[in-house]
């Protein structure tokens, strides 16, 4: 039951760090799939097809693409202090990030006028968790959004109520770029106060109290 949770350092990584040494020191290390980089062509970070996947994938649980600045590098961060080199490799037509030893990054194509999900491959044979899916959520070199003045009224910090009673869950509403963000997830004003995040999720101000995902929410 311990490990059946990502919930919290403890019911998630830690203990399946430790059941994996033990694992290990029994069968041995898990087999892993070659790149076959060999096979590939590899894409110089100035490479312009590079610049339509730059971005915030997911939310802050996601991940993002973007260049480390003073350095000539495509990076993805994991987490706001892990950071990773990505190479990029030109397979056959589509894009390939080789991220570390194990994991690659791979791209669903566009559809209609938004930027295909990014998927996150484990080559790990038999890891159980073959990928990991992220919608698009936004682009660094987006052009300025409306930044409507009526949008100040929804400004500020939520409480996330949880069967009715106020949660440790906070939400924060605040303008970037233009935009309307929910957290760290850019909004698209579907009708005047009915907002939808990258992944679908409603934030909808034309209720009093306004919800989020159909959960009340209380400004602080």
């Amino acid at each position: 039951d311990l490990c059946n949770s990502m919930d919290n350092q403890m019911t998630g990584w830690n203990v399946r760090h430790l059941i994996d040494s033990c694992v290990v020191a029994q069968n041995g290390k898990t087999p892993i799939d070659p790149a076959r980089t060999e096979l590939m062509t590899r894409i110089s970070p100035d490479d312009p097809r590079l610049q339509g996947v730059l971005g915030q994938y997911g939310d802050e649980r996601g991940g993002t693409i973007g260049i480390e600045r003073g350095k000539d590098r495509i990076i993805f961060r994991a987490a706001p202090d892990e950071f990773y080199g990505l190479e990029f490799y030109n397979d056959n037509g589509e894009l390939a990030g080789m991220l570390g030893s194990v994991m690659e990054v791979r791209f669903l194509p566009p559809y209609a006028d938004k930027h295909g999900s990014l998927y996150l491959v484990d080559r790990r044979i038999g890891s159980g968790v073959a990928f990991q899916t992220f919608d698009f959520n936004y682009a660094f070199d987006d052009t300025l959004g409306p930044n409507k003045p009526e949008w100040s009224k929804y400004l500020g910090e939520y409480q996330v109520l949880k069967y009715g009673v106020p949660s440790r869950y906070t939400g924060t509403v605040s303008v970037k770029h233009g935009y309307l963000y929910y957290n760290d997830c850019r909004c698209e004003e579907f009708q005047p106060g009915l907002f939808f995040l990258y992944d679908g999720e409603a934030l909808d101000f034309r209720s009093n109290p306004p919800t989020f995902g159909g959960i009340v929410l209380n400004k602080k």
